[in-house]
Formats: C-alpha cells, structure tokens, sequence
C-alpha cells in the first residue's frame, strides 16, 4: 500500500480525523493504520521495505503539518487524550512506530505521551490495560536498542519505563502491602 502508490495511504490519516455518521469515530481509521505500521505482524517483519517506509515518515509527518498541532508527538498526544477507544488505538499506533528511529525520538522527547504510557491508572479495561502495557514495552524494547538510551537526557525516561514494565499491565503505583500475621503472646502468671 505504502510501496506502490502513497495516494491510498494518505486516505487512511484525513480518515481518522473525519466524523463518522453522527459520532467522530476515528478508532477504526487509528487500528487501520496501526496495523500499516505493523502491529499484529511478527517483530521482525514490522518494518517496511525502504519506499514505504519513507512514504509513511512523509505521511505521518504531513498529516501532523496540516493538523493544529504541527508535530507527530504532539499529534500522537492528543489522541492519547481522547475517549479510552481512541486512547487504546492510539496505543497501537505508537507500538507500531515506535520500532523507527524518528518516531522514537519524537515519542521520547514528549514527557506526556511517555506520562500516559507508563502511568497504570490511565486505563480501567483490560484491554486497554494490556494495550497500553504493550506499547511500553514497545517503546522500552525500541529505546534499549537504540543510541538514544545513552542520552543523559532520557535517563529518568529510562527509569520510568522499566519500572513501568516490570509493574506489569495490572499494577498501580501502590504499594501492595502484604498481610502480616499479628502473634500477641499470653500474659503468664
């Protein structure tokens, strides 16, 4: 789609921001173009050949262009901030991006998406709990192999997202405390 002609995959961005029938309803436009990027296919077949992969960085990057929010991280963000549909399709498409380096990047240098990402009471389902659990580890996965991750910079970036993958797609930032037997000897005579 995006090796042969760009036309049809410039259909599937201005599609995610259309409202449908009465509702806007740009999840199924979002899982559409996660599943472009990659999401649901093995990990070492999610990247494109060179055409599309450049035709998909000049889509991405277009589309943030002539929306208000001029950056993909900054597009990327106020999906994250819409209804919890949109959210856990936002979350795939940033697992699928995630594996390129400009998007990394543009995903790293926004503390908020990262905020989002990592924070375990964003979400109240289970699969938007477990889709937003994938996309950390995705970004986590993509910046261990990347030389971004010595970047002093995104120290505290690193540390957030391991510890938000070692959480799990279950845990909340309590503390569990665990139940402690009370032994209370008997008074002797």
């Amino acid at each position: 789609m995006l090796s042969a002609d760009q036309r049809s995959a410039q259909h599937q961005q201005p599609a995610a921001r259309r409202p449908s029938s009465a509702n806007q309803q740009p999840e199924a436009a979002l899982h559409a173009f996660g599943n472009i990027c990659g999401v649901g296919r093995q990990e070492d077949q999610m990247k494109l050949d060179s055409e599309a992969e450049e035709n998909l960085k000049r889509l991405v990057y277009t589309t943030a262009a002539n929306s208000p929010k001029l950056t993909p991280s900054a597009l990327l963000l106020s999906v994250l901030q819409q209804d919890p549909d949109v959210r856990i399709a936002g979350y795939r498409v940033i697992t699928g991006l995630v594996i390129r380096e400009w998007c990394l990047r543009e995903v790293c240098l926004n503390s908020e998406i990262i905020r989002f990402v990592t924070d375990p009471t964003m979400e109240t389902t289970k699969l938007g709990m477990e889709t937003r659990y994938g996309c950390c580890v995705a970004i986590n996965k993509a910046l261990s192999s990347s030389h971004l991750l010595h970047e002093a910079s995104l120290s505290e970036l690193v540390g957030k997202l391991n510890d938000a993958v070692k959480r799990g797609p279950y845990l909340s930032d309590r503390k569990r405390v665990e139940a402690r037997p009370v032994v209370d000897t008997a008074e002797r005579f």
